[in-house]
């Protein structure tokens, strides 16, 4: 796998976005105690991984990705006039 360095303020700001998402999974797996009930404990279980899943792919795809500028900051479409596929 192919590792860019150019843009490299944006892929830094990615990466600390995804380590963010990292240390807030990270804390929602192990700071469950016994004192809350089994579904908090089971939501706090499947945000903790969802998140940590979602940082781990904010921090590939920013050093991994060519174009980042699509990624991150995508524009977005234009309207434009279509014919109607009705008669």
């Amino acid at each position: 796998m192919r590792m860019y360095f150019d843009h490299l303020a944006m892929r830094i700001i990615g990466t600390l976005l995804g380590t963010g998402f990292v240390l807030i999974g990270l804390y929602a797996l192990l700071a469950g105690d016994a004192g809350i009930s089994i579904v908090a404990k089971e939501r706090s279980l499947s945000f903790g991984i969802i998140a940590i899943i979602g940082g781990l792919a904010a921090i590939l795809s920013s050093w991994a990705e060519k174009r980042l500028g699509e990624v991150w900051c995508a524009h977005p479409n234009r309207w434009q006039k279509r014919k109607s596929p009705l008669p």
